[in-house]
């Protein structure tokens, strides 16, 4: 037998469940909020988070040139900056994206109306 579907909020509780408790579906329900996650991959920001990671990294460990250093040396320092930039952005980008999503679940309806308004006129080309 089929299992019915259960809809879910904008913060992830189910709909069924929210009417039960609250008498009605939370104030974030009535309103679409973006799917920052996909958004966040639209933007790059990956991309734009690894370059900016690595440069502090690098930054941190010291100012050199990696032609002053032993060839093992210059590989260990990007093989552990790179590691450790692509284990900062596996972790923040997706907590960036989880707290964007509650803020914008939390926001006024004229906030987000003039977020949309501005991103339908950038998309429109008049900016």
């Amino acid at each position: 037998m089929m299992q019915p579907m259960t809809a879910t909020t904008t913060v992830g509780t189910p709909v069924r469940a929210a009417i039960r408790r609250g008498g009605g579906p939370p104030r974030a329900a009535h309103r679409r909020a973006p799917k920052t996650a996909e958004l966040v991959a639209l933007v790059g920001a990956r991309s734009r988070l690894m370059t900016e990671l690595r440069s502090i990294a690098y930054d941190v460990l010291g100012p050199y040139e990696s032609d002053e250093l032993p060839p093992d040396t210059a590989r260990w320092i990007e093989a552990a900056t790179a590691s450790a930039v692509r284990a900062a952005c596996d972790t923040s980008l997706p907590v960036l994206a989880a707290a964007l999503d509650q803020e914008l679940a939390e926001a006024p309806p004229s906030v987000l109306q003039h977020m949309h308004r501005a991103a339908d006129r950038h998309r429109a080309g008049f900016f």
